[in-house]
């Protein structure tokens, strides 16, 4: 889950987020897809290393403004 305030923009070119606050303010971050490909990669490895067999499903959430998280 990701909980960014300002407004957000992929850039896929680069494999990055960014984020740009009301004061002008860029903040660029790694890509939601790449960190969740490699967080399911080594959580298999580690299903995998404990000789576990679990499905894994994955998905970015970016909750509204109003979400009581």
């Amino acid at each position: 889950m990701k909980n960014i305030a300002g407004q957000i923009n992929f850039r896929e070119e680069y494999n990055q987020l960014t984020r740009t606050l009301e004061n002008g303010q860029v903040d660029a971050f790694e890509c939601p897809s790449v960190q969740l490909e490699r967080n399911k990669m080594l959580l298999e490895d580690w299903f995998h290393a404990h000789q576990l067999s679990i499905s894994i499903h994955h998905a970015a959430v970016f909750p509204g403004r109003n979400s009581n998280l």
